[in-house]
């Protein structure tokens, strides 16, 4: 279970997220971060295969940058942002280089207008963020027309909480389910169990699932990030919307 000594709400993290600076903003650039750049976002482009002429929801676009590649790539896009610096900074890049994005601001706990509306839905490094995960995850494979494909990323559970300084590697806690303080917010700790029960409570079934390895010729180049040939930092993980959800109440079987 997730800690009790605080419940910490969707609006929390959402205001955390908003003291990010404009600077850090556009230090994150078209291609993302290091994580971004060399891990995360070819895996995703793997998974998600030809994306022209598909209509893709960016769930958690942050600042858009996956949003604008795929957008680059022919597909049709929407993008769903919540915290105010991040959506105008889409705002005013979507003015200045007009991809035909739609923007739209709210919590993804709270996006219930979609029904069956998307071809793919992507939430990368979203989930983690958000305390209502159960919540975001149906309305996400509301959104998908059945057989679509709902992609996700993860800091990987299982590796989260290693001792990444020296060798062997060491790992414990998890699991335990908890709130981790970050720069901006908390991010939640949950095991993989738990994401695949609530993926199979509404209707939806794993795929395929990618764990990132950092290529042997970037350990040397990058020797802070080397641990990553070693251990993945993330997961990525596709699963198909094959029907109707199994359970009608927000938090499912499992808790």
């Amino acid at each position: 279970m997730l800690e009790r000594e605080r419940v910490i709400a969707n609006a929390d993290n959402i205001a955390a997220w908003s003291a990010v600076s404009q600077a850090e903003i556009e230090a994150f650039g078209d291609d993302g971060d290091f994580a971004r750049q060399h891990l995360l976002t070819p895996q995703l482009l793997d998974l998600l295969g030809d994306v022209a002429g598909h209509e893709i929801l960016d769930a958690g676009a942050g600042t858009g940058y996956l949003a604008r590649k795929l957008a680059r790539l022919g597909a049709t896009v929407t993008a769903l942002e919540p915290t105010e610096p991040m959506f105008q900074y889409m705002l005013t890049r979507e003015a200045r280089e007009p991809l035909h994005i739609t923007l739209i601001q709210q919590d993804l706990s709270e996006m219930t207008q979609f029904t069956e509306h998307f071809d793919i839905v992507v939430a990368n490094m979203v989930l983690l963020d958000i305390p209502d995960f159960r919540t975001a995850i149906r309305n996400c494979l509301q959104a998908l027309r059945r057989g679509g494909a709902f992609i996700f990323s993860l800091e990987h559970p299982s590796f989260a909480g290693a001792d990444k300084s020296r060798q062997p590697y060491q790992v414990s806690g998890y699991f335990t389910e908890r709130a981790v303080p970050r720069t901006f917010g908390h991010n939640f700790h949950r095991t993989l169990e738990t994401y695949v029960d609530v993926l199979a409570d509404n209707g939806a079934l794993v795929e395929r699932v990618k764990e990132p390895q950092l290529a042997a010729e970037l350990t040397a180049q990058y020797p802070a990030h080397a641990w990553g040939h070693d251990i993945p930092a993330f997961i990525v993980v596709k699963a198909l919307k094959l029907g109707a959800s199994t359970q009608g109440n927000e938090g499912g079987a499992h808790s």
